[in-house]
């Protein structure tokens, strides 16, 4: 376990010496926060398992203040990002999920959808498009929802995708990538509604969490091991036909910021992970957490990526 105050001195010391990486303190303990999204003033927007809601911090991580709607204290906030000053978010609870839409200016709930199925199921991670067309990864069923005539409903079903979480759109918007748990990284064409790769026998790209594009690559996050030693940041190169990878770079492995790592975004070139989820000390179960003490500040790992 890493203590807060070693993070602090760290977070320091990376900084004076590479100034492409620095660590963001959030000075926050009872969240498990699972995701993250970055807003255009670089304010940071947490979606939060334990605390059932949703937190905005400034760019420094300082003033955290919760953004209240009706379904604060009700879900568990998973997947979170920001597109045309709005915020679209996700959470769970026993019986049902959610959608939300957010206006960041105001803190005014725009949009809401709550759905219960006959299978449990489970919204997990979110891509949006310019259009603010949604596409919700329900990883308990292997589907994928949008919403279409107010309502929320089933876009893609498909063993192809088992257990899919990380989820996100080509810059183009003409791909749909899936990072299912056991069958890999999956590129959807949206035009001809076909998987273009095949399924990932290999392992490499399996086992992902947060997925985002980024100039003709997909960067996600491994931590699916219960050697928390090999969680890491990972980026893969996409070939010529944007079918297959050519080149996998290991950004970070095993940062000493990192206690279970869940998503990031992007901004300005700019990655923002979110490396100390601390997802092992909340019983999920009961949602109870399992050792008070042990908890730490939340950590956000800052990296140029070019």
């Amino acid at each position: 376990m890493i203590k807060a105050g070693y993070l602090s001195i760290l977070a320091g010391f990376l900084y004076s010496c590479n100034p492409n990486t620095e660590i963001i303190t959030i000075k926050e303990r009872a969240l498990i926060p699972e995701g993250i999204a970055i807003g255009d003033g670089g304010e940071i927007y947490l979606s939060n398992i334990y605390a059932k809601n949703i937190t905005r911090s400034q760019p420094d991580g300082s003033q955290t203040e919760v953004i209240k709607t009706k379904y604060t204290d009700e879900f568990s906030g998973v997947g979170i990002t920001q597109k045309n000053g709005k915020l679209f978010q996700l959470g769970n609870n026993d019986e049902q999920s959610v959608f939300q839409i957010i206006d960041i200016a105001t803190g005014n709930l725009l949009e809401s959808y709550v759905i219960a199925d006959s299978v449990p199921l489970f919204f997990n991670d979110l891509a949006v498009a310019k259009d603010e067309k949604v596409y919700i990864t329900d990883s308990n069923q292997s589907r994928i929802f949008t919403v279409r005539n107010d309502s929320i409903v089933v876009f893609l079903a498909s063993d192809e995708i088992q257990y899919p979480n990380g989820i996100a759109l080509s810059d183009d918007e003409r791909l749909l990538v899936i990072a299912s748990f056991t069958k890999g990284i999956r590129i959807y064409n949206l035009a001809t509604k076909e998987f273009i790769n095949k399924a990932d026998t290999s392992k490499l790209t399996t086992a992902i969490d947060g997925l985002k594009f980024h100039r003709n690559s997909l960067i996600g996050i491994q931590n699916a091991s219960r050697n928390l030693e090999d969680h890491s940041v990972v980026r893969f190169f996409l070939n010529k036909e944007t079918n297959g990878f050519v080149r996998l770079d290991t950004l970070f492995v095993n940062h000493p910021a990192f206690n279970i790592p869940t998503t990031f975004d992007i901004k300005d070139g700019w990655l923002y992970c979110l490396a100390n989820s601390q997802m092992e000390n909340l019983n999920q179960e009961t949602m109870e957490l399992i050792n008070v003490d042990e908890l730490t500040d939340t950590f956000i790992l800052k990296h140029k990526l070019e």
